[in-house]
């Protein structure tokens, strides 16, 4: 029963450390998109501060754009935005 909860410790401990890599989380996003036809477009990585990393991506239905975020520490999408081709013109602005 130790040895249980102690493997579980570590398994645990070891996911709150590991980080989302960019390429992680682009694989998860072109899946999302195939999952709700959706075109993906772009992705980017942005420092969002001093220790976080932010994955912003880009995808498209129809006439309509989402900017996506995932964070490095977690593979799944925090925040979509979606609207019109001004959510495509706010994607890039921010990597200006």
């Amino acid at each position: 029963m130790k040895t249980t909860l102690i493997i579980t410790m570590v398994i645990l401990s070891f996911n709150l450390f590991s980080q989302v890599t960019f390429e992680k989380a682009k694989e998860f996003m072109k899946k999302r998109c195939l999952n709700l036809k959706m075109e993906y477009v772009d992705g980017k990585s942005l420092k969002w501060d001093e220790e976080t990393t932010l994955y912003v991506f880009l995808t498209k239905q129809n006439e309509n754009y989402c900017v996506n975020m995932i964070s490095e520490y977690a593979l799944e999408v925090m925040s979509s935005k979606c609207g019109g081709s001004n959510k495509k013109t706010e994607y890039y602005e921010l990597f200006k």
